[in-house]
């Protein structure tokens, strides 16, 4: 179920997403939030790291997609939710269902709630 608190978190990431600078097609942002705090965030880069490499066995990949920055800053994660949200180049909501690559890292990490943006609202995985 989409909390109220769901809908605040979104929408002040689609704020954070229209400001990130990459130009990239779409962009992407991800926190990690327990309770209504920021632990964790995570845009998408035109970068890659070998940890990156290495899940998506594909060396041609040069980018980070946001979910898995935002993971790379955290510890523990069992009891936070992340937060995965994207606009697209008009600054709508957009979807951003992870990727089986991200979904893989999410699982791994032991997170049990995600909540994505799809176009004119948002979804809980």
């Amino acid at each position: 179920m989409i909390l109220p608190r769901d809908v605040r978190i979104v929408r002040k990431l689609a704020l954070l997403c229209k400001s990130n600078p990459v130009p990239l097609r779409c962009r992407h942002v991800a926190a990690l939030v327990d309770k209504n705090k920021i632990i964790s965030l995570g845009m998408n880069k035109a970068q890659s790291s070998p940890g990156f490499y290495k899940l998506s066995n594909n060396q041609k990949k040069q980018y980070i997609h946001a979910e898995y920055d935002c993971l790379n800053n955290v510890l523990d994660c069992s009891r936070l939710t992340m937060y995965v949200v994207r606009v697209d180049n008009n600054g709508r909501l957009a979807q951003s269902k992870p990727c089986p690559i991200c979904q893989r890292a999410i699982n791994t990490a032991g997170i049990k709630r995600v909540v994505y943006s799809v176009k004119n609202g948002m979804v809980l995985l």
